[in-house]
């Protein structure tokens, strides 16, 4: 068993993750904010059909995570689980990016099955790259504090891609529409110039983490052992991931709807041009390198549960005051933009660091380290939150009577109000809501560290101070002479 301490992670490594985070983050909010927006009103799709689209591909992707993050867990290349797949799949993945936004002369019903043979590639290559990077956070180190650092370097990683996913697209499109490009080929054009960043940022971050992947020869091979249901009976018996998945999905299917109507809220409700929506999209990433610094001292404050709780919930309710706004109150807009971006940093800060604290309950009750199936579980319930979204948006819109390039209707610039500013606050409210019955603190975990090195090296040791964390089969004091493998029969 390896000795799970760890020394503090060196700034080069989390300089380098957070790097890798920027050309994820700039390619998803890309497809979030653009993608349903290019295929309604360049392609010229009916909005339910580019809905399911979205949906489709987003599902596809739920479901390969957990499977991909079991392939990762069992990998045996000699550089590590992770990091092969980091570097394996950074160009391929960039590449099937820019092909989303890609339209090329076929027929009506070759380029919807064009579209759609495009979305399931980009989200295989997607899982494959993600899965496997956002795993590597829970090995890079085990400390509860130093994962909280680890993901607030992740957290201006994310606002730095965010920025240039939100503003650039539209810039460059503008410009090469002034270059005399059709609109379409313009939105080519912007899509390999990003996939080409991109792939340069997950090169950089290879680079910068090869070497922090744990030694796992040593280790079995637990999880191969299961079917794919009999992971999730596996996943799901871990009652603080069960709260994580529930959070995650609540929390995504409000911010991914609010992203996705963004474009139609700014255009047909505030009447804003191109050139400044893409300046108020700037607004939240900006916002972002501020607040990830203020989420990560308040998490070390006062612990990562009610960090989550008060900022994610004064974010939303800042969020639901825009329905209040009139048209063209561009100050009182960004004003708002400000305050409620508070809410979306501190999801991405601290998520995926309590995510990582799962996997030490994890390995108490089986003796396994299984990040890649944990963080493959944790990206699916993100996929199936913002899958709804998108299938819904597509439904909402044809609900509404929204027609593409069109003046709307007063009904359906109402709708795009009320879709924006308040259907979105509702399930993020719910999150903070069940985070409130979230288990683990740091104490919790500190405890149980302590617990898993006694383990290790034979010493007795008890479920004492970690008790709500673990089966109740499983809450007993434990003699030096108890092994892991006792435990994995019992699952």
């Amino acid at each position: 068993m390896d000795n799970i301490t760890s020394d503090k992670l060196p700034k080069r490594a989390k300089i380098s993750f957070a790097v890798g985070q920027i050309g994820e983050s700039a390619i998803y909010l890309i497809f979030m904010l653009y993608f349903v927006f290019f295929l309604t009103d360049i392609v010229g799709f009916d909005p339910a059909f580019a809905g399911l689209v979205s949906m489709v591909g987003v599902l596809w992707d739920a479901i390969t995570d957990p499977v991909v993050g079991t392939i990762s867990d069992n990998a045996k290349f000699k550089s590590g689980r992770r990091s092969p797949f980091v570097l394996g799949f950074a160009v391929p993945f960039s590449v099937s990016a820019a092909l989303l936004f890609t339209m090329f002369d076929l027929g009506p019903i070759a380029l919807k099955a064009y579209f759609i043979i495009a979305i399931i590639v980009f989200f295989s290559f997607y899982t494959l790259w993600y899965v496997p990077f956002i795993a590597l956070s829970a090995e890079m180190t085990q400390d509860y504090d130093e994962r909280t650092s680890l993901h607030t370097y992740r957290g201006i990683g994310m606002t730095v891609g965010a920025l240039l996913g939100a503003i650039v697209p539209l810039l460059l499109v503008e410009m090469f529409v002034g270059m005399d490009v059709v609109k379409s080929s313009a939105w080519s054009f912007a899509g390999w110039i990003l996939g080409a960043i991109t792939a340069l940022t997950f090169l950089i971050c290879w680079a910068g983490t090869r070497g922090m992947d744990l030694d796992m020869s040593k280790r079995t091979e637990n999880s191969s052992r299961f079917s794919f249901f009999g992971r999730y009976a596996v996943v799901f018996a871990n009652r603080p991931f069960r709260f994580i998945c529930a959070i995650t999905a609540f929390t995504l299917l409000g911010h991914t709807f609010d992203g996705a109507i963004f474009m139609y809220y700014c255009k047909y409700y505030m009447g804003l041009t191109n050139d400044t929506i893409s300046a108020v999209l700037a607004i939240a990433p900006f916002s972002g390198l501020i607040y990830a610094p203020f989420v990560g001292i308040m998490a070390q404050r006062f612990g990562k549960k009610i960090a989550f709780i008060g900022l994610i919930g004064a974010g939303a309710l800042f969020h639901a005051l825009m329905f209040f706004l009139q048209p063209g109150n561009l100050y009182l807009f960004c004003t708002l933009i400000t305050l409620s971006s508070i809410g979306t940093i501190a999801f991405w800060v601290l998520i995926g660091s309590m995510n990582s604290d799962v996997i030490e309950v994890d390995e108490w009750t089986s003796g396994e380290r299984r990040e890649g199936l944990y963080f493959g579980f944790f990206a699916m319930t993100q996929k199936i939150g913002a899958a709804l979204s998108m299938g819904f948006l597509g439904i909402f819109l044809s609900a509404i009577g929204y027609v593409a390039n069109a003046e709307q209707t007063a009904s359906t610039v109402f709708g795009l109000r009320i879709g924006y500013t308040l259907i979105g606050v509702i399930p993020i409210l719910i999150a903070t809501i069940v985070c409130i019955f979230y288990p683990i603190t740091g104490k919790k975990h500190n405890v149980l560290r302590q617990a898993l090195a006694a383990k290790a090296a034979g010493e007795p040791h008890s479920t004492k101070g970690f008790e709500d964390l673990i089966p109740k089969k499983l809450q007993h004091p434990s003699k030096a002479t108890c092994h892991q493998g006792s435990t994995r029969e019992q699952l």
